[in-house]
This record gives C-alpha cells, structure tokens and sequence, in this order.
C-alpha cells in the first residue's frame, strides 16, 4: 500500500501535467490571432483576405484538439492496462517535442510546419486524460472527487494565467529585442523536459495495472466506447461536448471579438485573458468549495450550465465594451463550475479499474467539440459576430438541458 506521502507526491506530480496540458493549450490565445489576423509577421501573405486568415486560424486551433481526439481514448486504454507512469513518460517526451517544433515553425514563417507541430503536440496532450484518471485514483469518496477536480479546475485557472501572461509579454518584442512569437513555445517545450523529472522522481504508480493483451485495430475502436449499457454516460458525454462547443470557442475568439467587434489591442485582450484566468479560479477555490457544502456535483453542474449560457448569450446584442467584459467574466465564473462538477460526475458513473478508459473518451468527446468549435465559428464570422455569440450560448443551454435529462433518468 503506499504511504500517505507517495500519495501526496504522487497527486502533486499529476497536477504538474496537468498544468502543462492547460498551459499549452492557453498559450496560443494571445499568439496565434494576431500571426494570422493581423499583417507584418510573415506566417501569411499580406494578399490573403481576412475570411480565408480567419479559416486557417480555425484549422491550426483546431489541429491540436483532433489529436487529442485519436489520443485521449487510446492513452487512457494503456494507462489502464500498462500504468500511468509509463505513459507519463512518453507522452511528455512527445509533448517536448512538439513545442520545439511550434518554435521553429514559427521562427521559419512555415504555416505547414506550425500546423504539423500543432497536431503532434495534441496528439501527446491527451496525457491530461492520465492526470485526470491519477487523481481519481487517489480520490475514494464522491465528495473527495469533487474536491479534488475542483483543485484540478484551480490549477487549469493558474496555468491559464500564466499562460496569457507568457503568451502575450514574451511574444512581443516591445519588451525585450529577443523575445518573439515563438519564444512561449521554447518555454513549454522546456516546462515539459521538467515535468517529465517530476514524474520519473516523484510520480509512483496509482492504478492497479493488468497485463495488456495485444492491441488490435478492434480494440482500439471499442476503446473509443463506453459500454452499451451505460445510457446515462452517453447522455454525460453529449452534455459535456455542448458545453466543450460554446465555452471553447468562446476563448478561441475571445482574441477575434475584441479586435474586429470593439477594435482594442494585443495589450487589452492579455488584460482581459488574465481576468478570466482569475475569475475561473475564484469558481473553483472559493465558490466550488462553498456550494459542495449543500448542493451535489450533480446540481452544481446544472446550475453552473445554465449561468454559463445566461451570461454568453447576453452579448449578441450590440452593448457596449465594458458590459461585454462584465458578461463574459461572470460566464466565465459559471463556466469553472460547470467544467469541474460536469467532469466529476462522468467520473462517478464508474469505478477504479475504468477511469483512464472512460476519462480519455470524455476528453475525446471534447476534442470532438474543440475540433469542430473553431471551424463552426470562423464559417458564422463571416457573416456576423452576434451568429457567433448566439451559437455560443446556445450550445451550452443544450448542455443544461442534458444535464436535467440525466438527473430525472
């Protein structure tokens, strides 16, 4: 049996991951918009028109969650089957690796390249699903669960922030001559080398590993599923890749809103980034804490979802700036709440020896969304922003409504 230390090593390692994933995932916000919206960087030829710019941008954001989709399921399998630790180790070996590639496509000006480095990174990202499944591991009690997705939730608002600060300041040359667009990813690349030291150092196994058979194109296919006889799963995973399509592209064009909409700079969008980084993490340390004292994750998901959409709705009319921050902060809020107590609730349908197998599906489910969010919204833009906002909003309400239909089941 391993120590009360071990554990605590072992769940303070998992969290180590599970920052890069986030932080690798935020650090493009502040970057990649501008490289591709705005002229003068070289990624694109100042001819191409803002719609077919716009349209590359929903590919590239897009590459990384479609590897996270073929990923996630299959790494959760084996992590299951041969331990968490080794699949530690490979993934965050791939994920260096990536982000070295990001730099250097970035560096060369090559589209091709970045786009290509973009998708082997989300293919080695879904270890986020092994964080996920280690902390299940170590957390015994539903109550405990929530407890910890919530810290889980916490760590996703910090890294976020320090995401978007790296992101926007050292991308910039304004502060120091050296530093560029490519500089954050040479410090992810550098974040995940530490990180695989923390998990070869600290990180002990916390599953009960079984011996793995072979692994066959039929398996892999039945890896993507949850068993049949799991209707209210199926029902989770809708609920959870609804609210994945609204809150996703809702920071992938977060950068889109406040250039095209209200016309403010790089140095505001960071701003307003760093706030909903805050914001996320008062969900999740305070208010989360708070409301497990009287309501269910099962309730709090419901509540959370229905706010979130309340609040992403509200700006597809035409309001002014300062009432589109004040709306998207409290969605925000909302939406830390509604991702942590959706996530522990599909983890609760099933026991220990499941968690990899049905969290890397969960996750696959929300590539699915995250893959298709950034090409739905950059088809509406062409149109008008408020069709972006309205689809927003109402994906997330279809997710409250799911959430209904599984409490009454």
């Amino acid at each position: 049996m391993r120590s009360c230390g071990a554990k605590q090593l072992s769940k303070i390692a998992a969290l180590c991951v599970f920052f890069l994933d986030n932080f690798g995932i935020a650090i493009v916000y502040p970057i990649f918009t501008p490289l591709l919206l705005e002229t003068g960087y070289g990624l694109v030829d100042s001819t191409t028109s803002l719609s077919t710019r716009t349209l590359m941008l929903g590919i590239l954001i897009a590459s990384f969650p479609l590897a996270q989709f073929f990923g996630a399921p299959l790494l959760g399998r084996i992590a299951d089957l041969s331990g968490r630790r080794f699949a530690f180790f490979v993934t965050l070996v791939g994920e260096a690796l990536g982000y070295l590639l990001s730099g250097l496509g970035i560096e060369m000006n090559s589209y091709a390249l970045l786009l290509f480095s973009r998708f082997l990174t989300g293919l080695f990202a879904s270890n986020l699903t092994l964080a996920l499944a280690s902390i299940a591991d170590l957390s015994p009690t539903a109550k405990k669960r929530s407890k910890n997705f919530g810290i889980l939730a916490t760590v996703a608002g910090l890294s976020f922030i320090i995401a978007i600060f790296i992101g926007g300041a050292f991308s910039t040359r304004i502060l120091d001559h050296d530093f560029s667009s490519a500089l954050p990813f040479w410090i992810a690349s550098t974040l995940a080398l530490l990180n695989l030291y923390i998990i070869v150092r600290f990180y002990s196994e916390t599953s009960s590993v079984k011996k793995a058979p072979p692994l066959t194109l039929k398996r892999f296919f039945f890896s993507l599923l949850p068993p049949i006889r799991e209707k209210k799963l199926y029902i989770l995973y809708a609920a959870y890749f609804f609210y994945m399509l609204g809150w996703i592209p809702s920071l992938q064009f977060l950068s889109y809103f406040m250039i095209e909409r209200f016309g403010e700079s790089k140095e505001t969008i960071v701003y307003l980034f760093l706030g909903v980084g805050t914001v996320w993490m008062s969900g999740t340390s305070i208010m989360n804490p708070l409301m497990q004292k009287g309501i269910s994750p099962k309730g709090i998901a419901i509540i959370a979802t229905f706010f979130t959409s309340f609040f992403l709705l509200l700006p597809t009319g035409q309001i002014p700036f300062q009432s589109f921050v004040i709306f998207y902060l409290f969605g925000a809020l909302f939406s830390s709440l509604a991702w942590t107590n959706l996530t522990s609730w599909i983890s609760l349908c099933t026991g220990h020896e499941s968690q990899g197998k049905i969290l890397g599906i969960n996750q696959a489910v929300g590539s699915i969304a995250i893959v298709l969010g950034p090409i739905i919204g950059a088809l509406l833009t062409r149109f008008t922003d408020i069709y972006l906002m309205g689809f927003i909003g109402t994906s997330i309400f279809i997710s409250f409504l799911l959430t209904i239909v599984v409490n009454k089941d």
